[in-house]
């Protein structure tokens, strides 16, 4: 694609000039592939803009090294490292930013977690540079950007040293369906778009990789299901990049890919207890976006208490990885099992049902807006009861708990058939308990479903309205 899709929000923000020529600090973040880079250039693609990378795994004297042979590349000039320190190279730019003259200059520190090798210290002493030196320059803007969001979170937008510097942060995350149904021109469906973004999500670099020529099943078995493809050894780059070989992350992620857990459980399911050092590594995962901590929709925003606090799969390939190709990894590589082959298995039929259970939960706007009640007020979220309480057993996919006295209960089917007197006992059994627990609300029976199906004739008679996925899609 030649055309930068979405992000409009953030570019405007990131093009926004300050009134009074004040320079900027700016801290991005967001998991790899996601786009950051490409936010950035594009977004300051009229400036003069100054990219420092951070190289993966690097020490520190290969990353000054690195820096000052772009900052020669900037200015033409030849600069002595002496003892290859931070304090000098920091020196260094900022006589090159006077030098300049400019004064709509972007100085870009990208994977700013490898410049810093995922230590405080660079902090500290930025800290100390940005106070004396580059706050001083008018109109120019300093990106901090970083694809470790937890370092990024806690070291830079938490850290002491940075705080009240930061005038504009972004956690950059995935396309929206409207937005990746543009990044396919037209060369895909809206039910293909569907069945892209319940695989691989909305991260732009992955879509890339999809082959709008192919059908999905052809794209999976090509580059998910197959030694050769992209996505087969994906997984491990991708979680070594953030965690390194520390086995935790992995053993929760793949706990977390059977069904959702609360904490206590899903200790126990990694052989581990609870406790600060496991939260931190879930926040750690949640920050990545690989996992999402939720808790049940609540009267009058009240705050859920911990025991109910779950957690489960957020990103699609991770789900995609544990449900197809983790299971089957030693088969494929060997070649005595083809990727069709694979597709026809009932995990493949298991995925899909909660890969678009995971799509409407994340484009609930969508529904919002289709059903024309995103002007009014409102909560999103699933809700479920605890196993000793007298609704126990009773869990609604999505709800929207409405300030005008409503709720919008979704029960979401990815299935080719339906069975009309088991989704109507479902309902049923649902509503009683939303009307104990949320009394004073309607509540609105709506059915998601992935296509259309002969049984919709019969499912709209005892739901409130049904709606099909691609339609959502088309509506955004």
């Amino acid at each position: 694609m030649n055309n930068f899709i979405g992000r409009s929000r953030e570019i405007s923000l990131l093009r926004r000039s300050h009134p009074n020529l004040c320079s900027e600090l700016i801290v991005v973040y967001g998991r790899r592939r996601i786009g950051k880079t490409a936010l950035i250039e594009h977004a300051f693609s009229d400036r003069s803009l100054w990219k420092f990378e951070g190289l993966e795994g690097l020490d520190q004297q290969a990353q000054i090294v690195a820096f000052y042979e772009r900052l020669r590349h900037y200015t033409g000039k030849e600069y002595t490292k002496g003892s290859l320190s931070w304090h000098a190279a920091l020196q260094d730019l900022d006589n090159a930013i006077s030098e300049s003259g400019s004064n709509s200059l972007v100085i870009f520190f990208d994977e700013f977690q490898w410049l810093a090798e995922m230590k405080s210290s660079l902090v500290s002493l930025f800290k100390s540079y940005w106070d004396n030196n580059f706050s001083k320059h008018q109109g120019v803007k300093v990106v901090l950007c970083g694809s470790i969001s937890s370092f990024m979170v806690r070291n830079v937008i938490r850290s002491k040293a940075l705080y009240g510097r930061i005038s504009l942060e972004f956690n950059i995350t995935g396309l929206t369906a409207p937005e990746v149904y543009e990044f396919f021109g037209g060369k895909l469906s809206a039910r293909e778009v569907l069945d892209v973004m319940m695989t691989l999500g909305g991260v732009p670099n992955y879509l890339e990789e999809y082959d709008p020529s192919l059908s999905l099943v052809q794209n999976l078995h090509e580059n998910v299901l197959s030694r050769s493809g992209f996505f087969f050894k994906e997984f491990r780059r991708l979680f070594i990049s953030h965690f390194g070989e520390t086995p935790i992350y992995e053993r929760i992620v793949r706990a977390l890919a059977k069904r959702s857990l609360g904490a206590a459980e899903l200790a126990r399911s990694c052989g581990t207890q609870t406790g600060g050092t496991f939260t931190k590594k879930l926040e750690e995962l949640t920050l990545a976006g690989f996992v999402e901590r939720y808790t049940p929709l609540k009267r009058d925003g009240k705050s859920s208490k911990a025991r109910q606090v779950r957690y489960r799969i957020a990103d699609e390939y991770i789900a995609l990885y544990f449900a197809l190709l983790e299971p089957n990894l030693t088969e494929i590589e060997s070649g005595s099992l083809q990727g069709f082959e694979l597709l026809r298995h009932t995990n493949y039929a298991t995925w899909q049902g909660h890969a678009f259970e995971r799509f409407v939960r994340k484009n609930n706007r969508l529904i919002a807006d289709f059903l024309r009640f995103s002007g009014i007020s409102y909560g999103a979220g699933s809700w479920f009861s605890l196993r000793d309480s007298e609704l126990a057993g009773v869990q609604v996919d999505l709800m929207f708990l409405r300030k005008d006295k409503v709720i919008t209960m979704c029960e979401v089917k990815a299935g080719s058939t339906l069975n009309s007197n088991r989704i109507a006992d479902a309902l049923v059994r649902k509503e009683q308990a939303l009307s104990k627990y949320f009394p004073g609300y309607a509540v609105q029976r709506v059915l998601v479903v992935r296509e259309e199906h002969r049984e919709n004739a019969g499912l709209k008679r005892i739901c409130d309205r049904v709606l099909v996925g691609e339609d959502l899609l088309l509506a955004g």
